[in-house]
Order: C-alpha cells, then structure tokens, then sequence
C-alpha cells in the first residue's frame, strides 16, 4: 500500500512544518498550480494529500473510479493499458512536474505504476473541477495541459508509425535527456525503465530494443556502462539517428 500524508504539516521542497506546503513545492512552476497566485494556490492545496509509492506499487488501475488527479514530485511513474490477450502497451512515463489521471469518461484509461520510489501530490477530482470553475487561471492551466498531453500523443502516433526501430530509440534517449542533449559534450543518462519498458512504449520487443541500442554503441554514438545508464557520447549523432535535425533542436 501507498503511504499517504495530509499536505498540513509535511515538509516539502525545504519547507519547514507547518508551511503551507504548495508554497514550497519542488515542481509548482512546472505544473498545474503554475501562475496561480497565493488565495488560489491555498484553495487548490486544502484537499491535497502528499503520497509516497514504493518501486513497482499501482497508483491506479485501468477502468478504475478517477476520484484524484495527481501531480508527480519525484521519481517515475509509468502508464500503460494491457490488450485481452495480455499485451501491454505503455502510453507514456510521467516524470517530476507531470499532471496525470485527466479522463473524459470518470474513470482512468491507464493504470499507473511506479518504475522508481515516487512522491506524489494528490488532489480531489471534484474539489479540483469545482474549483477551475470559479478560477480562470486554474481553468485555463487544465485546457495548457490537456492540449500538451494531445500533442505529446500526436507526436508518439507518428513516432510508432513511421519511424524505423532505431529512429524510435535514439528519440527515446533523445526525449528522456531533454535539455542535456542540446550541446555537444558527451554526457552520462540515468535509465530508470527496464529494456521491457521501452520495449512495450516503442511497439517493440525486448530483442530489437537491445539490438537497437547496441548498434547505437557500434555507431559511437552510446556506450553502455549499466542496465540502468547510458553515455551519450556523440549527442549531434544520436539526435540524427533520430531522424532529427541537430541544428534545428
């Protein structure tokens, strides 16, 4: 079971106990309680609960009541849908500052696990809508953040359809060190997510995954020292073998 914690009174980004926890927030810049300002982020926060979820424990499941959103502070958190037949397709990884649990219907479409230890913020669903309702800027971060999740998904439907294996791997590595890729420097990745994992978000198999990756290491372009680690070597290179155009990141 998840350990949950009443926001009142935990410390949180430094904060001491007893600080309205939201203020001291690591990710409040990068999430939905961005831009909101002292009143609002106090009516937003009243509900909230700080939770933390060991490696490997569900949040929530597929199909399941959505009764929470949830804001990640720290660790991985992975989403996925199984097929009838057993099959597991991962729609995305949620890092720290990532909203997620968004539905339509009520209930969740994904269930969501934990690759690493996480800490997570959980706000009232109802408190939440409720609350966007009477709050322009709250309404307006929820529409950012839902027409974000649209495009990130867009951009994975082109990437599972016309990309080849290798330009999905190299993207992945591309995407999962973010601003580190930018330069030039070789630099070292943390890879929290098991070769399965990429495996089930890229639509391949575990085999054409480390082949992938080490055809990358034959290229110079990635060395692997770990399971959970890889070195980009040759960041312009691997930014290519993603089909991308270096000059234009």
């Amino acid at each position: 079971m998840h350990t949950t914690l009443p926001t009142e009174g935990v410390m949180r980004g430094g904060g001491a106990l007893g600080t309205p926890p939201c203020t001291h927030c690591p990710v409040r810049n990068r999430t939905i309680c961005s831009g909101l300002g002292p009143a609002e982020l106090a009516r937003v926060g009243a509900g909230a609960m700080d939770i933390r979820i060991a490696a490997g424990e569900t949040l929530f499941t597929e199909s399941e009541e959505a009764r929470a959103f949830y804001t990640l502070t720290e660790g991985v958190i992975r989403l996925s849908r199984l097929l009838i037949d057993g099959r597991r397709q991962i729609t995305d990884f949620v890092f720290p500052g990532g909203f997620f649990g968004l539905t339509v219907s009520g209930r969740y479409d994904d269930t969501a696990e934990a690759v690493t230890d996480a800490r997570l913020c959980r706000l009232s669903r109802a408190q939440l809508l409720r609350a966007a309702r009477e709050l322009p800027e709250l309404d307006w971060k929820l529409l950012e953040l839902t027409e974000t999740d649209l495009a990130h998904a867009r951009d994975h439907i082109v990437c599972l359809g016309r990309r080849s294996a290798l330009e999905r791997i190299a993207l992945f590595l591309v995407h999962l060190a973010g601003s580190a890729a930018d330069g030039s420097a070789a630099f070292d990745l943390k890879v929290p997510m098991t070769r399965e994992d990429m495996a089930d978000y890229l639509g391949l198999t575990i085999e054409t995954v480390s082949r992938g990756l080490a055809e990358l290491r034959r290229r110079g372009v990635i060395s692997l020292p770990s399971p959970k680690a890889i070195r980009v070597e040759a960041p312009r290179r691997l930014a290519v073998c993603a089909g991308l155009d270096p000059d234009m990141r």
